[in-house]
């Protein structure tokens, strides 16, 4: 049964605990207010999702950038059978198998033992969507041990407005001939 002795107690109650919420909410306002004041002031973001002015400005100052390395083989993966070592390949890592290698010699896939070949085909992958392969230039900058069992070859692939990939390739002694790509290190464009 409904009772005015025991509803004007709540009554109370429930407007004293409106009354301090409503204080609450103007405080917050204010604070949030205040607080995007000093943020626009500071120059800063409120949140880690919000992009920094100033760190924008930093970043179209800046001439260029530190190299990125995108695959790194160490010696140590040198060292196993050919079919364990991860071999890049547009843009995936597989591992080439005893009939890939029996192909190659063979005759199938040439390209495959050519460095030069072997870092453009390979990394086809680099060149964005937009970008024609014949606007990308493929350059052999250095070769070591040249013709021996431990042959270093040194190709840059040059990407208009997205910068220079350095891909350093290798040969394995069980792979038949077949060069793997042992480092892609990438030097972003200046801007």
């Amino acid at each position: 049964m409904f009772s005015f002795k025991k509803a004007v107690p709540l009554l109370m109650i429930m407007v004293v605990l409106l009354s301090a919420c409503s204080q609450n909410i103007e405080a917050l306002q204010q604070l949030g207010q205040n607080k995007e004041e000093s943020r626009v002031e500071k120059d800063t973001p409120i949140t880690s999702n919000e992009p920094s002015i100033k760190l924008d400005k930093e970043l179209e100052e800046a001439d260029t950038f530190d190299p990125i390395v995108l695959f790194e083989l160490t010696e140590d993966d040198f060292k196993k059978p050919a079919t364990e070592i991860p071999y890049y390949s547009f843009g995936r890592i597989e591992f080439i198998t005893q009939e890939i290698i029996q192909g190659f010699a063979e005759g199938h896939f040439p390209w495959r033992g050519s460095p030069d070949h072997a870092a453009e085909i390979l990394t086809q992958n680099l060149i964005p969507a937009g970008v024609s392969p014949d606007q990308v230039s493929h350059n052999r900058i250095r070769v070591e041990n040249e013709n021996q069992a431990d042959e270093l070859t040194i190709v840059e692939k040059i990407v208009p407005d997205l910068g220079t990939f350095t891909i350093s390739l290798q040969f394995h002694p069980e792979s038949g001939g077949i060069c793997f790509i042992s480092k892609i290190v990438w030097q972003p464009a200046k801007r």
